[in-house]
This record gives structure tokens, C-alpha cells and sequence, in this order.
């Protein structure tokens, strides 16, 4: 017995004790594991990214000071503000490290800070849109005390207030050198910093107060905007106009043909329109006795959204009695070449890559002579029946896309923009329109059953100022409305209604009156060199945030799905297994023809030069997906911009995205290009195609993927050509889009 007890308590016991040990040790570093885990995460909820540290210092130090005390005084005595400084001491101080002898009180924004000591300081004070230094000495700061606590409680991006002495420093820098500085407003958040600026569009739209702060040239084209609204007014002024203010909501949608803002009147219990033009209001002015008259202000049109339009926007309109189109053309050469001059000190302007001279005389085209010159054709009457399919064959003829209805006025618009307006970059007046075109315009002198006494000024390929004799007969003026109407039941939306109390007002007679109106916000982009209205809105329209939000949050989620395909992280949901490897992705599809192309229709919405690189286009286009794709494309010198906008073209949009000049692309536009590439065309799109119609190759095997392998992308690409008809095949497959087969007017070409 104790020989067993003995060999149990030598050998039996610790090895069962070594047993259970393992066991017990396993379970406690799990646990000890999980509670070092919660314990890190809790730690963690605790960090604050610099952003929040920075909000939390600075609202901390706002309530140290009191919110009713120190942190908001209620002023600050300014003897001069910084422009004046700059100009008055610049002049005066001319010796490095000369002294005023009078005493100032300036306030600004601080945007830079430089501490050299504990007993010398510098801010870059910025005020109405120039700098001063303020070179912060301890000895000659009144209250030394408080010196410390006042310069560490500055950081940038706060106002202040500054009290001292105006100098040049030893360096040759004009200066102030303080006696008091005090806080005035503190910046709660961090400005970007100079060298990485503040360019992303989307951000700078939305904060627009925080692109006048950063931006110097942002405040340029918004003071530029001023004086030409001003000059305008001075203008007018002169010549005894009288300034007066319209309605901006209408009981009916009249003096342009545009699709209108639906708003309600609650007490009236009516549906209002927001105002499309003031014209209507400002002729019933002139039958009334103000012989001259005029409005600058908001007009409202429901309609798309792109580079040179907006929802809302400013216009200048004035109606002169006793005068005719001629006088007014005579009077816009007058206005606009005086007014060029004097916002841009010369008649020549720099816009984009080109060189636009507002020198008077400016060209003069008449209309259908010079379209018929263009087309090599003669234009029927326009009344006639066949008018409309005569103009629509000559849109297929020259490759001019028209959406439907297809009525006379929509056809000659389309046609008259893609073969007329594209050649007028200089100041270019586009004259005698026809009456289908024209329902408030008075019949031509010439030819009164064809045309009327309009023009358009047009500058860079764009509109900017619309005129014409008006017509002042009532019933002349109801059989145009009525031709308006039939349009509208055509399904037109931009026709007008019948405009009963306008009818009435003409029966007591308008004096013969000339009318004119001009895009301010068009001409403020021409005179400040930018190529989308939104950079001289100062809060242009924009998406809500939530579904801006949705639309980035989808994009990474479909780059996600992409990395995931490929193998490149996990699907959503999904951990990758031990050693750090995410799971083999399924087996790929052979992808050995062109039916993996994701190949679809897409409609360029937006377009401008890639700011890095003016080989290359920035685009955003509609290719059916809840945002439009952003792709960059080397069309610029095959393809004018003017023929980018609005376009329907091909989009190929399963290739890898990629960076180009540090932006993404997430896509590529098809073209058709000669072996030598010396001409690339935008491919034909049938008609009736719309965005998001899927091109399919009759007779292939094969599905989209979600992103084609490059190495079958480089081999397939070069079978996409044009047959000897122009349409597009990929190996003598026709592309197909339920609307038929895209096509170019380059035959045995190369199309990607």
C-alpha cells in the first residue's frame, strides 16, 4: 500500500496536474486576451483624432474665457482697414525699419503665425483681401503681463483686433507693431494649409465662406461679378432707365420658354410658378408710360444642371420705347465693349486657352442665310409640312443629336447651336430668327411672314444677350401663344401658356419698344476666365449632403466589390483566414470576347479641363448609376468642349479605376480614330438611346464582369473597329444597343 501511495504522489499526480494545468492556463489568457481587448477599445473611444482635440482645445479655451466676457467683445475700434494701411504706409514707410509716429487700430483674420521667441511674434494679418504683418514685440506690448496669455491664446484662422504702431521691418516688411492685441472671434476649426490649398469643388461649393477665407482669387471673381452688375446699372442710369422690381411668382409661366418652379399659395390656395423672365411685367410697365425701364435680378428655370447652367440666376433685362433691334445691337456693342474694358483694362481676354476681343464692331450673321451656307442646302418654308422632316433628316445628316419632340423651333435650335454658335468665339450677334422660333418678337420688316426683328450675342460658343423689336399687336400676339400651345399639348414643357392679362394689357397699346436681356452670371465667367457657373455663384445648387453621402458610399462599396472580385480584400462580411490571406476568389470567366465589356450609353453632364494636365478633359457622365461617373479623357484637341457638353457617347465601365494627374477615372469614353490618330470622332449614338442602355454583341457568349483583367483588355481592345458602312463591330460582331448600332463617319477605323 504505501509503496502505491508512494509511486501515485510521484508519478500519477503531477502528471494529472499536468493535465489539467494546460487546460486552466489556456482558458485564462483567453480571458486575460478578451479583457486587454475591451480595455484597448474603451482607450480607444477615448482618443480624439486631431480634428476633434483641436474643436475640444478651443472650445475649452472659449469657456475659460466666457462666453459673455473676454471670447466675444462686442467691437473693436478700427482707425483704418488693411487695404488703406497697406496703401497709405506702403507709401510712406519707405526706410527699412521706419516708424509711423500715430497710433492705428486695424482687424483681420490671423492666417499664419510664427513664434521666433517668447518675447517676439508674427501673424499674417489678412483684411478685406490684402495682408499686414504684425510684428509682436514683448517691450513694446503695453500690457506685459498679459503678453504670454494673449499670443498663446491666437491661433490661426481667429480675428483679432490690433492696436499699435504702423513700421517696416528690419527686413523691409510693412508692419504693426502692437500695444494691445485683442481676441475677437476664435476659429473653432483647423484652415487648410497654404501648401496643400483648398481645391476640392464639392467642399468649396458648400463652404463657400470658407473658400472666400482661404481662396484670395475666389473674393476676385466675386468683386469682378460686382462691378459688372454695377457698371450695368451705371449704364442704364445714364441713359434715364428706371430701376424698378417685378413679381417673382406668377399665376402663369410667361416671358420665356422654360420649364417653370411649381410652388403653392396657401391663403389664395393656388399653384404659383417662380418667375422664368420679368418680361411680361416690365412691357405692361411701358404701356403704362414708363418708356424706359429696367430689372436686375433672379429668374428660376426647372431644367438641368451643367457647366454654363443653373436653376437660378441673375439677369439683367431693359425695354426702351421708340426704338428697334437695331438700336439695341448698336447699344450692346456700346455696353459690353465699355464695360470689358473697364472691369479688365483691355478689350482682349484671356478665356481658357483662347484669346476673346470684345473690339466694337462686332460680326453680324443672319440666321437661315447662314445655316443654308453651312448645310449646302435650301431651307424649306418653315410652315410647310414637311419643314420638320426636312430639318430632322439634315440633324441624322450631320450627326446632331435632337431628343424628341421634334418640332420646326427644337430642330432649328439644334442645328443652328451645332453649326452656327460653335463658330462664335469673338462677340458674334446671330440675327433675324424665325417667328416658330420667336413668339414674343415682332415680324421682320423684310419678311414679315417668316421672320422676326431678333438677335442673340454670343461669346465663346455661349449665349449672353437676347433682343428684339417687340411685338405690340394683341392679336398677333395671341395667334403665337396659341402656336405655343400646340407645341405644349406636343408634349413640349418649355412652351408658354396663353397669357390672358398680357392680351389685355396690349389692347391699350404698347408705344413700338425694343427689349434686351443678359446673362450676368455667363458674362462674369467670360471676364473672370472660369468655365463653370457655379465658380461666380457664391452658393450655387447642390445635391443634399445625404445624397451625396449615398453616392460616395455606393462608389466605395463598388470598389470594394471590385478589390473583393479580384482578390484584393474581403467581400463585405467576410474575415480573411489565418496568415493574413483573404480567401481565393472565385474562378474568373475566360473573358475572351468582347461580350465582357461593360460597355454603356452615357451623357456628358458636366465637363472642364483637367487642372493639372490641358491635354485632358475632367468629366462627369451619366451612364444610368444613381451619381455620374467621373472620367478623364485626351479629347482636348480632337474634340472642342462645346461638343463635349451634353453629348451621348460610349463608356466602357468595367475597366480598373485609375488615377490620372492624382484624380480617379472611373471609365473610358470610345472613339474612333485614324491609324495615325491625326482625327478622333465621339461615335454616332442611334437615336432614342438613352443613358444606362447596355451595347450587347449578337451571337457572343459571355456577361459582364464586374472589372475586365487587363492583360484580355489589351488583347481584345484592338478587334473594335469600324466596318466599311461606319458602324462598330468588336471581329465583325455589331455593337448593339436597343436603338440600333453606334457608328462614326470614320470607316476601317480603330474605335477605344
Amino acid at each position: 500500500g504505501n509503496i502505491f501511495a508512494r509511486r501515485f504522489f510521484r508519478i500519477a499526480l503531477p502528471k494529472m496536474a499536468d493535465a489539467v494545468k494546460p487546460e486552466v492556463t489556456k482558458v485564462d489568457k483567453k480571458a486575460e486576451k478578451k479583457a486587454k481587448a475591451e480595455k484597448k477599445a474603451e482607450e480607444k473611444k477615448d482618443i480624439l483624432s486631431p480634428t476633434e482635440a483641436y474643436y475640444k482645445s478651443r472650445s475649452d479655451m472659449v469657456a475659460n474665457l466666457g462666453l459673455y466676457d473676454k471670447a466675444y467683445p462686442h467691437k473693436f475700434p478700427t482707425t483704418i482697414d488693411v487695404p488703406d494701411f497697406v496703401v497709405k504706409y506702403g507709401a510712406e514707410l519707405v526706410e527699412n525699419g521706419a516708424k509711423a509716429t500715430e497710433e492705428v487700430g486695424i482687424a483681420g483674420r490671423v492666417m499664419a503665425i510664427r513664434k521666433a521667441s517668447a518675447k517676439l511674434y508674427f501673424f499674417v494679418l489678412r483684411g478685406d483681401g490684402e495682408k499686414v504683418q504684425v510684428l509682436s514685440q514683448f517691450q513694446e506690448y503695453e500690457n506685459q503681463d498679459g503678453y504670454k496669455e494673449v499670443h498663446d491664446r491666437i491661433h490661426r484662422g481667429d480675428i483679432i483686433g490690433v492696436r499699435g504702431i504702423p513700421c517696416r521691418s528690419s527686413s523691409g516688411e510693412l508692419s504693426i507693431m502692437p500695444k494691445e492685441i485683442v481676441l475677437l472671434s476664435p476659429c473653432f476649426h483647423m484652415l487648410p494649409k497654404d501648401h496643400t490649398g483648398f481645391s476640392d469643388q464639392e467642399t468649396r461649393y458648400r463652404q463657400r465662406y470658407l473658400d472666400l477665407i482661404v481662396n484670395n482669387n475666389t473674393r476676385g471673381t466675386f468683386i469682378t461679378r460686382s462691378k459688372i452688375i454695377s457698371f450695368v446699372r451705371r449704364f442704364l442710369d445714364s441713359r434715364k432707365f428706371l430701376e424698378v422690381e417685378t413679381p417673382m411668382m406668377n399665376m402663369i409661366a410667361g416671358g420665356a420658354t422654360a420649364k417653370p418652379f411649381i410652388t403653392k399659395h396657401n391663403e389664395l390656395d393656388i399653384e404659383m410658378f417662380m418667375r422664368i423672365a420679368p418680361e411680361l411685367y416690365l412691357k405692361m410697365l411701358v404701356v403704362g408710360g414708363l418708356d424706359r425701364v429696367y430689372e436686375i435680378g433672379r429668374q428660376f428655370r426647372n431644367e438641368g444642371m451643367d457647366l454654363t447652367h443653373n436653376p437660378e440666376f441673375t439677369t439683367c433685362e431693359f425695354y426702351q420705347a421708340y426704338a428697334d433691334y437695331h438700336d439695341l445691337m448698336d447699344m450692346t456693342e456700346q455696353m459690353v465693349s465699355e464695360m470689358v474694358l473697364e472691369v479688365c483694362g483691355s478689350h482682349k481676354v484671356k478665356y481658357e486657352d483662347k484669346e476673346i476681343d470684345f473690339t466694337p464692331p462686332f460680326r453680324r450673321i443672319k440666321m437661315l442665310p447662314g445655316l443654308e451656307e453651312k448645310l449646302g442646302v435650301k431651307l424649306p418654308p418653315l410652315e410647310s409640312p414637311e419643314a420638320s422632316a426636312f430639318l430632322l433628316a439634315q440633324c441624322k445628316k450631320h450627326n446632331i443629336d435632337c431628343p424628341p419632340p421634334h418640332t420646326v423651333a427644337r430642330l432649328l435650335d439644334r442645328l443652328v447651336g451645332d453649326l452656327l454658335e460653335c463658330d462664335c468665339i469673338n462677340p458674334t450677334f446671330i440675327m433675324d430668327h424665325p417667328r416658330i422660333m420667336s413668339p414674343l418678337a415682332k415680324w421682320h420688316r423684310d419678311d414679315p411672314q417668316s421672320l422676326t426683328e431678333r438677335f442673340e450675342l454670343f461669346v465663346m460658343t455661349k449665349e449672353v444677350c437676347n433682343a428684339y423689336t417687340e411685338l405690340n399687336s394683341p392679336a398677333v400676339q395671341r395667334e403665337r401663344f396659341e402656336a405655343q400651345m400646340t407645341d405644349k399639348s406636343g408634349g413640349d414643357e418649355e412652351a408658354m401658356d396663353i397669357d390672358e392679362g398680357f392680351i389685355t394689357a396690349l389692347e391699350y397699346g404698347l408705344p413700338p419698344t425694343a427689349g434686351w436681356g443678359m446673362g450676368m452670371d455667363r458674362m462674369t465667367m467670360f471676364l473672370t476666365g472660369n468655365n463653370s457657373i457655379r465658380e461666380v455663384l457664391l452658393f450655387p445648387a447642390m445635391k443634399p449632403r445625404n445624397q451625396a453621402e449615398q453616392a460616395a458610399a455606393a462608389q466605395k462599396e463598388q470598389e470594394a466589390a471590385l478589390a473583393a472580385a479580384t482578390g484584393d480584400a474581403p467581400a463585405k462580411g467576410e474575415k480573411k483566414p489565418k496568415g493574413g490571406k483573404a480567401p481565393a476568389a472565385p474562378a474568373a470567366p475566360e473573358c475572351d470576347n468582347a461580350a465582357y465589356f461593360d460597355i454603356r450609353v452615357g451623357k456628358i453632364v458636366e465637363v472642364g479641363q483637367h487642372p493639372d494636365a490641358e491635354s485632358l478633359y475632367l468629366e462627369k457622365i451619366d451612364v444610368g448609376e444613381a451619381e455620374p461617373r467621373q472620367i478623364i479623357s485626351g479629347l482636348v484637341k480632337y474634340v472642342p468642349i462645346e461638343k463635349m457638353q451634353d453629348a451621348l457617347v460610349l463608356v466602357v465601365c468595367n475597366l480598373k479605376p485609375a488615377p490620372l494627374r492624382k484624380i480617379m477615372s472611373y471609365g473610358m469614353v470610345m472613339c474612333a480614330s485614324d491609324a495615325e490618330k491625326t482625327t478622333v470622332q465621339l461615335l454616332d449614338i442611334p437615336e432614342g438611346a438613352k443613358p444606362g442602355d447596355r451595347v450587347t454583341f449578337p451571337g457572343l457568349t459571355g456577361e459582364p464582369v464586374a472589372e475586365m483583367p487587363k492583360k484580355k483588355v489589351e488583347k481584345l481592345m484592338p478587334g473594335f473597329k469600324t466596318n466599311a458602312e461606319g458602324l462598330c463591330v468588336w471581329n465583325d460582331t455589331p455593337l448593339t444597343l436597343p436603338s440600333g448600332v453606334p457608328k462614326s463617319s470614320l470607316v476601317n477605323a480603330n474605335v477605344g
